[in-house]
């Protein structure tokens, strides 16, 4: 039997204490595939669980795409009984043939842990990718022409909402945790997919494996990745002082940036700053592309009106320009009062004795808010207004905290306008 590698449980220890910065957790979620990577993530995370009375419990998403898959998810419940792991499988049902197989299936597997962990009250799960993966994230980008933030690979810790996305195992090559599995006389399952050149990260893998004659290796890549992430906070630290400097957050959740003072900064720090403000008014994961950040930093330039990433942008005549969320984006958006609203606002009211709901104010909202209130939105770009949340019952307008007539109800940012200065840091 082969002896385990000490290093692998030691360095494992480390990246979870890096993953978790020093915040204690009382449950850690893990993605399992029944592959070797994330099986051996789980007697990694079951073992390191044990020490810290953290509880456990795994998730495998079935995406019916293989008739093996149904028996592999069996498998590691199997696997997770005989560890005294609660364990979930979920289905997915969604590909209709068109488009990127794999991207839309990560996707929807990404969705549908994010909404498993919300109905389990857990706030960080663990995914199991390598430093191979990474190596081949790198790799893959660099063909891309990604500049450093794409170079900096993967983050071993990842915020999505009020969910932490962790990845451990950066650190370690498959063939270790293979090693780790065969000394526990643990079996895992292969995905013939992993192998199949029709899909671009295979073919990367394969071209990764040839050139390793040539001395590219997954440690070097991965130790660019480093190095690049490095540079990459170093470059959003500074961003984050000159956001401090030239931004604000408005009451109502917008980003008004210093026009003048934005363009006399480098490219790189306005497409950072643009960005990242665009990333956070649409709550969404990712910014947008860097061409479609170059091409709106242009439009804005020349004072035009302009929509990306679902946010309205608009170079103002007090020389402000002013970022908020696009009423289109929100008009089909409708969640209970006790909800977040698109992924930002919070409502606290009397809920009771009526069918509330929170959707956007939108036309007849804002005019019915001007006939009804004295002091009304007047300062207010209407654009902005349009998309502000209010309650509503029905179709008849019950409140609208953020434009003046709150009728007790009340209004804010989840988060705070301060995350907006603290997430330029958050991966």
């Amino acid at each position: 039997m082969r002896r385990l590698t000490p290093n692998l449980v030691a360095d494992f220890e480390l990246s979870m204490a890096s993953c978790l910065g020093g915040v204690g957790v009382s449950s850690v979620g893990v993605a399992i595939s029944g592959g070797g990577d994330s099986t051996a993530l789980l007697l990694l995370l079951v073992d390191w669980s044990r020490v810290r009375d953290v509880k456990i419990r795994a998730v495998t998403v079935d995406h019916g795409l293989r008739a093996a898959a149904k028996t592999e998810a069996l498998q590691v419940a199997r696997l997770c009984a005989n560890l005294g792991v609660s364990h979930d499988i979920l289905t997915w049902s969604g590909w209709n043939g068109r488009g990127n197989l794999q991207g839309n299936a990560r996707n929807a597997r990404y969705d549908l842990i994010r909404d498993w962990a919300g109905a389990h009250k857990i706030d960080v799960v663990a995914l199991g990718h390598t430093k191979d993966d990474q190596a081949e994230t790198v790799l893959m980008r660099l063909l891309r022409g990604s500049g450093v933030d794409g170079l900096a690979g993967m983050a071993n810790r990842r915020e999505d909402g009020n969910l932490s996305w962790c990845r451990p195992l950066l650190g370690a090559s498959r063939a270790e945790l293979r090693n780790f599995l065969r000394a526990k006389n643990i079996d895992w399952s292969e995905d013939p997919s992993n192998d199949d050149l029709k899909f671009d990260r295979v073919k990367i893998r394969s071209l990764l494996a040839r050139a390793l004659e040539m001395g590219l290796t997954s440690q070097g890549l991965a130790d660019t990745a480093a190095r690049m992430n490095s540079a990459r906070h170093a470059l959003q630290t500074q961003t984050l002082e000159i956001a401090r400097n030239i931004c604000t957050v408005t009451p109502v959740g917008d980003i008004e940036i210093q026009a003048e003072q934005f363009f006399a900064l480098d490219d790189e720090f306005k497409l950072r700053l643009m960005g990242h403000s665009l990333k956070w008014v649409a709550s969404e994961i990712y910014q947008p592309r860097r061409k479609m950040l170059i091409s709106l930093v242009k439009t804005i330039s020349e004072r035009r009106k302009a929509t990306l990433s679902g946010c309205f942008i608009t170079h103002r005549a007090q020389n402000l320009i002013r970022i908020s969320r696009e009423p289109k984006a929100v008009a089909a958006l409708t969640t209970a009062p006790d909800q977040i609203w698109d992924g930002r606002w919070a409502f606290v009211g009397d809920n009771t004795g009526g069918q509330y709901h929170i959707a956007s104010l939108g036309e007849d909202g804002l005019d019915e808010v001007k006939s009804l209130s004295k002091t009304g939105p007047d300062d207010l770009p209407r654009d902005s207004a349009l998309a502000l949340p209010a309650i509503w019952q029905g179709e008849r307008l019950r409140a609208s905290p953020l434009t003046g007539w709150p009728q007790g109800w009340k209004c804010h940012l989840q988060k705070g306008a301060e995350h907006y200065f603290t997430s330029f840091l958050s991966h």
